[in-house]
C-alpha cells in the first residue's frame, strides 16, 4: 500500500527563529502551537499544520505536490516557478522470508483497508491524496524513488 501526503510548505505569522526541519511533525507541532517566537517556519504535510493555518497562527506558502489540495487556496510549488514536486508516502512492508500466502493475505487485508469507508473518510479528512500500489507497480515505483533520492543526495555532496 503506498499512500502520499503533500509535503507543505508554511511559515508562522510571528517570524523568528528556523525550526529544524528533522523534528516530526507532532512535535514541530507542538512547538509551533505552544511558543510565541521560537520558530519561523515548519515543513510537513497539510494536514499537521491545519488547525494553525485556520488560527491566522501559520500561514501557507505552498505546497510541494503536483496539483493543489482540493479545497485548499495554496499554490504548488511550481506555479510559483520553483520547479520542485515532492510527496511525503508510507508503505506496509512485510519481514523478509514470509511466505505467498502470508503475502497474499497482507496485500488482501490492506487493500480491503483502503476500500473502507473509514480509511476514506480518513483521506478526505486529513486531506491526503491516494496513491495505492501493490506488488510490481509499488516496486517499481519505489525503485525510482530511491534512484532520483540517490541522484539528489550525490548532486549535494551528502552521498
Amino acid at each position: 500500500m503506498r499512500t502520499r501526503w503533500v509535503l507543505t510548505v508554511f511559515t508562522l505569522s510571528d517570524r523568528s527563529a528556523a525550526m529544524a526541519d528533522t523534528e516530526r511533525p507532532a512535535t514541530m507541532k507542538r512547538r509551533i502551537s505552544n511558543s510565541r517566537s521560537d520558530s519561523s517556519a515548519g515543513i510537513s504535510g497539510y494536514s499537521e499544520f491545519e488547525e494553525q493555518i485556520k488560527a491566522g497562527k501559520m500561514i501557507p506558502l505552498a505546497v510541494s505536490g503536483k496539483g493543489r489540495i482540493p479545497g485548499v487556496n495554496v499554490p504548488t510549488l511550481t506555479e510559483l516557478g520553483v520547479n520542485v514536486t515532492e510527496s511525503n508516502w508510507r508503505g506496509v512492508f512485510a519481514a523478509p522470508g514470509i511466505s505467498d500466502a502470508q503475502r497474499n493475505g497482507l496485500i488482501d487485508f490492506v487493500t480491503r483497508v483502503r476500500a473502507s469507508q473509514a480509511w476514506q473518510q480518513e483521506l478526505t479528512t486529513r486531506k491526503w491524496t491516494d496513491a495505492f500500489m501493490t506488488e510490481r507497480p509499488f516496486e517499481r515505483d519505489l525503485a525510482k524513488d530511491i534512484a532520483d533520492k540517490e541522484v539528489l543526495m550525490k548532486e549535494l555532496g551528502l552521498a
